[in-house]
């Protein structure tokens, strides 16, 4: 299906999701800051990345700028997952690109797993 990158500053729920992802067919890693985010799609390029808003260091809309105004990444889905309900928040990630911002408290992993679905690049058909 997709790779998905998830970046949240908790391990232990970093460490779920992938599972829950891999076991949704998903390849999926992990990490747990911005900047060590920042790198890793920067060498492994992602469908989906799942980012967190509010960590320590970068912030998950630092990390977003940086995937937007990088023209090679640009084009990677990148799906807010955060406990943040600030509407400013809201509004400054879907300014700046985000596809989607869903609450942890408040979306299940099955619409999750849909939304990632939703950004999976289609499988090219042969000729």
């Amino acid at each position: 299906m997709a790779n998905v990158l998830v970046v949240d500053d908790y391990p232990d729920l970093c460490q779920v999701l992938t599972r829950l992802l891999r076991a949704d067919g998903h390849a999926a890693a992990g990490v747990v800051d911005g900047a060590a985010a920042i790198d890793f799609v920067r060498r492994s390029p992602p469908d989906v990345v799942l980012l967190d808003v509010a960590m320590p260091g970068l912030s998950g809309l630092d990390v977003l700028a940086a995937i937007r105004d990088d023209p090679d990444l640009a084009g990677t889905a990148v799906l807010m997952y955060t406990a943040s309900v600030d509407p400013e928040a809201r509004a400054t990630a879907m300014r700046l690109g985000a596809q989607d911002y869903l609450v942890k408290s408040v979306t299940p992993f099955d619409e999750l797993s849909e939304a990632v679905r939703r950004y999976v690049p289609p499988v090219p058909a042969y000729a």
